[in-house]
C-alpha cells in the first residue's frame, strides 16, 4: 500500500451461506459472472487470479493478473489490495470488501462508486442469478467489454 493511498470499506448482507459466496468470489466460472467479463482462477492460498476486462483483447493492460494472497475458505480471501471477509448473518452471510490501497485524491471517488455498483451486482447475482451489468459495450467501473 503507498503512504498516500486509502482505505475503501462496504458491506453488504445476502441471503446465501457463505460457501457460496466465498465461490463466487474465487471460482473462475462464476467470478465472471458478476465483475469481469472473464476469469482464471487457481483458487487456494497462492494461486493465481486473472481478471480479463475486455474479451475482445484479453491481454496486455485488459488483464489484471495477482495471487490468493489470503485464502480461508468461507471466512476471507484477498487478491490485489482488496480483502472479502464473510460473516454468518442469520440465515444469510455480511461480506464486508476492504480495498487498501486507493487514490488519496478525488479518485477515490470513482472506487467507492464501483465498490457499490459492484457488491448490488454480487448480491443480485448470488440471490437472483441476473447479472445487472450492461449488455452492451461499456467503459467505467464494469470494465471495458462487447458481449
Amino acid at each position: 500500500m503507498s503512504t498516500n493511498s486509502k482505505t475503501v470499506k462496504c458491506s453488504i448482507v445476502i441471503a446465501a451461506a457463505p460457501k457460496v459466496v466465498f465461490e463466487a468470489l474465487t471460482v473462475a466460472e462464476k467470478l465472471s459472472a458478476w465483475w469481469p467479463p472473464a476469469a482464471e482462477t487457481d483458487p487456494k492460498l497462492g494461486g493465481k487470479v486473472v481478471l480479463v476486462w475486455s474479451t475482445s483483447n484479453p491481454t496486455g493492460a485488459n488483464r489484471s493478473e495477482a495471487t490468493f494472497t489470503t485464502f480461508d475458505p468461507f471466512r476471507e480471501v484477498t487478491y490485489w489490495n482488496v480483502t472479502f471477509t464473510l460473516e454468518p448473518f442469520g440465515a444469510g452471510t455480511k461480506v464486508t470488501i476492504t480495498d487498501t490501497d486507493c487514490p488519496a485524491d478525488d479518485g477515490i471517488i470513482s472506487v467507492a462508486v464501483a465498490w457499490g455498483s459492484l457488491r448490488l451486482n454480487l448480491k443480485s447475482y448470488i440471490e437472483h442469478g441476473i447479472d445487472m451489468r450492461p449488455k452492451s459495450g461499456v467503459s467505467g467501473c464494469w470494465g471495458d467489454w462487447k458481449l
